[in-house]
């Protein structure tokens, strides 16, 4: 299925009953270019995108161990949906040293003293954060579009990674759940699956959906040269640094997309036990000029909106 599959024109907010996996934002392609090169048009010298800002989501505190949350703003008639970012830390230790919580996401942060945050992908593709995806699928959204319709003023949007919870088909006390995400209350009414944003091993026809966050893990332990999925990776792992710019290896379709992306953070002497990765989500409104009355592409600043602890088994294996 192609991801684009309604026009620009048409961004259609559902009901709480008709929204279900086809309540993720879509796009058509062949509307894309003419719409969102605008913003690339925007592009200063110093190669950061300038754009107007629309109103941020709020972190909010989560109702659960293991969920992840967020309200939508109020009051902007420009917001059509969210772009969803996520990234992979090896140990609390490495969370820490990244600073993205603490410093980089934070806009009054000394990095933006003189330009100020950018809006959009730009502070999550400079802090190595990855698209996310939906399970089952091979495509992603372009980056800075939309994965999740805009549900309405003031609702909270649910990443829900809870290991035991029993949706989708999930059953068993050796199968952890898929994370989910959903909208309104809590517990989520499931709206889809969610996915990472690598599809699986290049070359193999067998592996070409996007990866579980349950049991897609491919690392090779053993040896630092060995296959490593490339959300397991960063370049100059473990030293921090201030950019790293990923998403444009997205998903990942080539081997050599793979090791562009970095350093494996596993498999080297010293290194953790992948029990112990922490994820990481950030997210950003994505918008049009609707009072206006033009398309230009409209994005608030992004938001890093909490970490989760991935708790169960994590195994090397596809299902």
């Amino acid at each position: 299925m192609n991801w684009w599959n309604t026009t620009v024109n048409s961004f259609p907010v559902k009901r709480e009953s008709e929204r279900g996996v086809d309540a993720l934002k879509t796009f058509e392609t062949h509307h894309l270019p003419g719409v969102f090169a605008a913003v690339f048009l925007l592009i200063g010298g110093c190669g950061l995108p300038r754009a107007a800002v629309i109103s941020e989501p709020v972190r909010i505190s989560p109702p659960a161990k293991n969920v992840i949350a967020f309200r939508t703003p109020s009051g902007d008639r420009n917001i059509i949906g969210y772009a969803i970012y996520y990234k992979i830390y090896a140990g609390e230790s490495d969370r820490r040293s990244q600073r993205d919580e603490s410093y980089w996401f934070v806009s009054s942060s000394t990095a933006y003293s003189k330009t100020g945050m950018q809006p959009g992908s730009t502070v999550p593709d400079q802090r190595g954060f990855f698209r996310i995806g939906v399970l089952g699928r091979n495509e992603l959204p372009g980056i800075g579009e939309p994965y999740i319709d805009h549900p309405g003023p003031g609702r909270s949007v649910y990443i829900d990674f809870t290991p035991d919870r029993k949706e989708f088909g999930d059953s068993g006390t050796s199968s952890r759940a898929e994370p989910v995400i959903g909208f309104g209350s809590f517990p989520v009414n499931p709206v889809f699956r969610v996915s990472r944003g690598f599809i699986g091993d290049p070359g193999d026809p067998g592996t070409r959906t996007l990866r579980s966050f349950v049991n897609d893990w491919r690392f090779d332990l053993g040896n630092a040269a060995g296959y490593h999925d490339a959300d397991l990776r960063r370049r100059g792992y473990p030293a921090p640094q201030n950019t790293y710019n990923v998403m444009r290896y997205q998903p990942g379709k080539t081997l050599a997309d793979i090791k562009a992306v970095g350093q494996p953070l596993f498999g080297r002497p010293g290194s953790i036990s992948p029990s112990e990765i922490l994820i990481g989500l950030a997210v950003h409104s994505v918008g049009r000029n609707v009072a206006g009355g033009s398309f230009t592409p409209l994005y608030s600043k992004p938001v890093y909106i909490g970490t989760v602890t991935y708790e169960g088994p994590i195994t090397n294996n596809r299902k």
